[in-house]
């Protein structure tokens, strides 16, 4: 319950919240350059998605994450692969 009403913010024993992993994130895309290829777990695909297409924190974590799926980011769009 917690989790659904203050997702964004609670991080697990030693790790990050969904609010961290979104900071971290954002800094490392601004540094990039040129095409990248990114492997990443289903919550940092989650965030960075979201990140990506301006939604906002409370919708970025209903997000799906599916195991068999590859995203490209281009040009403002996010084409699922």
């Amino acid at each position: 319950a917690l989790f659904l009403e203050r997702g964004w913010d609670i991080a697990p024993h030693g790790g990050e919240s969904y609010g961290e992993i979104a900071v971290r994130l954002k800094a490392w895309a601004d540094t990039l350059t040129r095409d990248t290829v990114a492997v990443s777990h289903g919550g940092v695909s989650r965030v960075l998605r979201g990140l990506y297409l301006g939604i906002e924190p409370a919708k970025i974590l209903g997000l799906p994450t599916p195991q068999s799926k590859f995203y490209r980011f281009r040009d403002g769009q996010l084409d699922t692969i």
